[in-house]
């Protein structure tokens, strides 16, 4: 009987053969990346102002294309009456902090432009209500970002927003793959609404709102967050989760009256510290829901309901 062939060999051609194809495919996308995406084009840019957007047309205004950055600081104003403001931004470090007393909202990015696109729009609502909306995002897939990051191009961004002081308005801020530092103190916040998608944040109200915050959504997911002193924001209600990850939430500050609050987490962590002076009580026991009395309480209630799933709702006295 002849001896049966070994298979080490096809199986060993096999692999390398695979391995070769697997190279070639990435040499093939580096080159088309490069070729495609062209030489790197960093810009410095100034977004045009809500009001300034308003002024050029009533309707809907989007500015793929904003002038370059003019030097110094310039200052804007935003429409009158409450209104809410939008931040969708990807794949960026972000950065977000009040305006100086008399100023409006102010825009800067310094991006490449060959990878990332900056957009806004404003748009003026019938019942005398605005939205202000700015976009950031990779304009590339993300087999071509990992093609140019082979060759040393990363592609970084960096986004800057002034918000003023002096306006009432909502506030919805989504990240999604980066990194934010964000400072809401002493402004006039009707709703905030944040959420983070594979990233990490670090929020602060480092002194009172103008006016306690009607709801703050805190959510997230593949990431973490820190949160100090919303207390000075004295929601009413508080809404706190994260997935496959964890948040560090810090509720002390200038509570102005009683807060209905949830916390969720599902694989991951929630640390709530909560000021000594303030009660915590079961959100099954609260009463009805109720506006804000004109005399306050002292020592205010935090009524607060929590949920669990491979993760653990820890609070700690401070």
């Amino acid at each position: 009987m002849s001896p049966r062939p070994g298979c080490l060999k096809p199986v060993l051609f096999g692999c390398l053969s695979l391995l070769g194809l697997v190279v070639l495919i990435a040499v093939v996308t580096v080159l088309v990346t490069w070729q495609t995406v062209g030489k790197q084009d960093v810009v410095d840019r100034e977004a045009a102002s809500p009001a300034d957007l308003a002024s050029s047309q009533p309707a809907v205004v989007e500015a793929p294309s904003l002038a370059p950055a003019t030097a110094g600081t310039r200052e804007r104003s935003v429409p009158p009456g409450p209104g809410r403001i939008v931040l969708d931004l990807n794949q960026c470090e972000f950065q977000l902090r009040p305006a100086r007393e008399g100023e409006g909202v102010t825009v800067k990015a310094r991006f490449d432009q060959s990878i990332h696109e900056l957009r806004e729009s404003f748009e003026a609502l019938p019942d005398s209500t605005w939205v202000y909306r700015v976009g950031f995002r990779r304009t590339i897939t993300g087999l071509q970002a990992l093609a140019l990051a082979l060759t040393g191009r990363r592609g970084s961004a960096k986004i800057e927003i002034w918000l003023p002081p002096a306006h009432p308005f909502a506030l919805d801020v989504s990240l999604h793959q980066g990194g934010s530092e964000i400072e809401l103190g002493g402004l006039w916040l009707t709703e905030v609404a944040v959420s983070y998608d594979q990233g990490g944040m670090a929020i602060a109200v480092s002194e009172p709102l103008q006016e306690p915050v009607a709801r703050f959504s805190l959510r997230g997911r593949m990431g973490g967050v820190t949160a100090s002193r919303l207390g000075n924001a004295s929601p009413r209600e508080l809404d706190i989760g994260c997935a496959m990850g964890g948040a560090d939430v810090d509720l002390r500050g200038a509570w102005r009256g009683d807060c209905w609050a949830q916390a969720s987490v599902r694989m991951g962590g929630i640390n709530l510290s909560v000021p000594a002076e303030m009660q915590v009580r079961d959100a099954a026991e609260a009463p009805p829901f109720a506006a804000p009395q004109a005399q306050e309480l002292a020592a205010p209630t935090l009524w607060l309901k929590t949920a669990a799933n491979m993760g653990e709702v820890e609070i700690q006295r401070r």
